[in-house]
């Protein structure tokens, strides 16, 4: 089974923001909306069980981003 969008088309890959945390404030980090701290983070864990389960249906590539992916990530094993 593959993913697809509303539009028909292919779902392969997938964007996980780390973080929506960021000193720059910019528009490209897609914070509209969102002011203070993060208070429930997906732990790495959580990361890898969301991509594998996707990887199932079609996802082949994972980028992870955030304002300052590393803010706030405690411990990376």
């Amino acid at each position: 089974m593959v993913l697809v969008d509303r539009w028909g088309r292919p779902v392969t890959s997938l964007r996980i923001a780390l973080t929506p945390e960021c000193n720059f404030d910019c528009v490209f980090c897609h914070n509209e909306g969102f002011r203070g701290k993060a208070t429930e983070l997906m732990t790495p864990s959580e990361i890898e069980r969301v991509s594998s389960i996707l990887m199932q249906f079609g996802v082949r590539k994972v980028k992870l981003t955030g304002g300052e992916p590393m803010s706030g990530v405690t411990s990376w094993t």
